[in-house]
């Protein structure tokens, strides 16, 4: 359309290689546009997309803060092969990558995955469009076998400066805890495995009765209780600077994003810093500048999966 036309966005499909009118547009794909997005009050990217987008599924395989999320587009495409879809971030098309990590428990953060969608603040998206079949390898070819996600974050406008601040907050209260038994019962089935195996019993029967009277140094202990945090906090805070004239338009954002875990003693936590910067320039009639620039930092502390097993088990 010519410059002094205007068409609703929402009759406007965008996709890796053009844009369409919803009417001629013969693909499957499904945009989430800024006005969906911002009444939806979530920490990470994916948390937008679960439930506004049908043919979607997000997963979970922990519940650690800041884990990874599984996105999958129409199901599990491959057995073998990658079945993560093609993300493009403002036209740049970019993969989910490995989290590297210092320390004792390097090996073990290493061969966590991180989905680039984890990378992103929330708050710097303009719109979302979900591409599911097979024109989305248009222009992305094999590699967009599994979908693709259009992100395109937010640029300036020419308009006066103007600076936003948004935050939230939220409370993780836990509902559905593992049933434990006390010291007296767990020996009592201790001892009934090694009956089941054949075995000599694990506790004698002099033991048994001083855990179960609760004489000094056989007393019982929620291990639960001791480890657990009835509530654990979140926040986001998000500051932003847009505006511009009609040569020169800029964006700059600096989010923060806690999250602690329900672990004592700060076993548990992670912190996502994201700056943002976005500047749009007109050189000369028809030949515009982009320039995008965006950075994380996050601190993570995560115990290791077999942590709660442990201690919930090895039990004196």
């Amino acid at each position: 359309c010519s410059l002094d036309e205007t068409m609703d966005i929402d009759e406007v499909v965008v996709t890796g290689y053009g844009n369409f009118s919803k009417s001629s547009f013969t693909g499957s794909a499904n945009t989430l546009r800024t006005d969906m997005l911002k009444e939806v009050p979530v920490m990470s990217v994916e948390q937008k997309l679960q439930g506004m987008t049908t043919g979607v599924q997000i997963t979970s395989s922990s519940g650690q803060p800041g884990a990874n999320q599984s996105i999958r587009i129409r199901g599990m495409g491959s057995f073998n092969a990658s079945q993560e879809p093609l993300f493009v971030i403002d036209g740049v098309p970019v993969t989910s990558g490995s989290m590297s990590s210092g320390g004792p428990d390097a090996a073990y953060m290493n061969n966590s995955k991180t989905n680039i969608m984890s990378t992103l603040n929330p708050s710097d998206i303009e719109n979302i469009t979900v591409i599911k079949d097979a024109a989305a390898a248009s222009l992305y070819g094999s590699r967009a076998a599994n979908g693709v996600i259009i992100v395109t974050t937010k640029k300036g406008v020419a308009e006066k400066t103007r600076v936003s601040y948004s935050a939230l907050f939220g409370v993780k209260n836990p509902t559905a805890m593992e049933e434990t038994v006390d010291a007296y019962t767990y020996r009592m089935m201790a001892n009934e495995r090694a009956r089941n195996d054949q075995a000599a019993a694990a506790y004698t029967d002099d033991i048994l009765e001083k855990y179960r009277i609760g004489a000094p140094g056989y007393t019982d202990h929620d291990w639960i209780d001791m480890f657990m945090n009835k509530l654990a906090f979140q926040q986001s805070h998000n500051i932003s600077v847009r505006g511009g004239s009609e040569r020169v338009k800029y964006y700059v954002s600096f989010g923060y994003t806690g999250d602690n875990g329900l672990l004592k003693s700060g076993i548990q936590y992670y912190h996502r810093y994201n700056l943002r910067s976005n500047l749009t320039a007109e050189i000369t009639k028809g030949l515009n500048l982009n320039v995008n620039v965006s950075g994380r930092w996050d601190e993570t502390q995560r115990p290791r999966e077999d942590f709660m097993w442990t201690f919930k088990t090895d039990r004196k």
